[in-house]
């Protein structure tokens, strides 16, 4: 009770410093739906997946207050993406190799749209950038499961950081603004999906596993800083601190409720 207070007074410091959670206001307009917004490093640009109900689905880059749209580049599938350092767009898509085979491989595009493809032949998803942007974490789907790879994003070399297992499932990796740890949703408790943190390829304290979500979560992100974990659970937005080498973890704290594409209990 009394962690659960003071991280709840904590915030309530916080918030009051920085003034209250606005509503939320629409920035797209013209597109039957929108998907994973996000904004650039450089805070210049606002990526989305797009579909217009005409074509093909694409990543849609526009203002951060949804003004002068234009198609990055167009996408097979509801493509999963993040953002460089540097600028440049990480993405994965299907590519059919013939009538019934699909494999879903790594693209690198430039702001103006040229696409270098990274890998060939793999079954890759949720990629989520390295703080050089030389590389990418992402998830591999081969064998019939999931597991955890390192992607070099001039070679498209694979490093397996977790293998898969038999009914063991991974989603949404993502990366610390350091490089130091890697955020992800897994079942691998047998709890259902839990968010979880791990320490990256190259630490000492590679292969560390530490829960983050008491009863339940998805789709972890980072402050911009490293210091604070966002995640979902159903329609309720938490955060937690990360600090230190261990790492300690905060006490996640309740934010705010809203309605999602996916707001079911994941």
């Amino acid at each position: 009770g009394g962690v659960l207070r003071d991280a709840g007074d904590s915030l309530d410091a916080r918030l009051e410093r920085l003034g209250p959670v606005s509503d939320p206001e629409r920035l797209t307009s013209g597109a039957r739906r929108g998907w994973h917004p996000e904004v650039s490093p450089d805070g210049r640009s606002l990526l989305y997946v797009r579909s217009d109900g005409r074509s093909d689905l694409q990543l849609f880059m526009a203002n951060p207050d949804g003004t002068a749209g234009r198609t990055l580049t167009r996408t097979n599938g509801l493509a999963a993406f993040d953002w460089t350092p540097d600028g440049r767009v990480v993405f994965a898509q299907l590519e059919f190799s013939d009538r019934y085979r699909a494999y879903s491989d790594l693209y690198v595009s430039t702001r103006e749209g040229a696409v270098h493809r990274v890998t060939r032949g793999a079954r890759l998803s949720d990629p989520s950038s390295g703080p050089d942007g030389a590389w990418a974490v992402a998830i591999d789907g081969g064998g019939g499961t999931t597991g955890l790879v390192r992607v070099d994003l001039d070679s498209g070399d694979l490093t397996t950081l977790v293998a898969s297992e038999p009914d063991v499932q991974w989603a949404f990796p993502s990366v610390s603004p350091d490089g130091r740890w890697i955020a992800y949703v897994s079942d691998e408790e047998g709890e259902g999906n839990q968010v979880y943190l791990r320490s990256s390829v190259g630490d000492p304290l590679f292969g560390l596993a530490e829960r983050v979500s008491p009863i339940g979560g998805t789709e972890p992100v980072w402050s911009k800083d490293g210091a604070h974990l966002f995640f979902r659970r159903g329609r309720e937005f938490y955060e937690t601190t990360i600090t230190g080498n261990t790492p300690n973890i905060g006490q996640p704290v309740h934010l705010f409720d809203g309605v999602y594409v996916n707001d079911v209990l994941d």
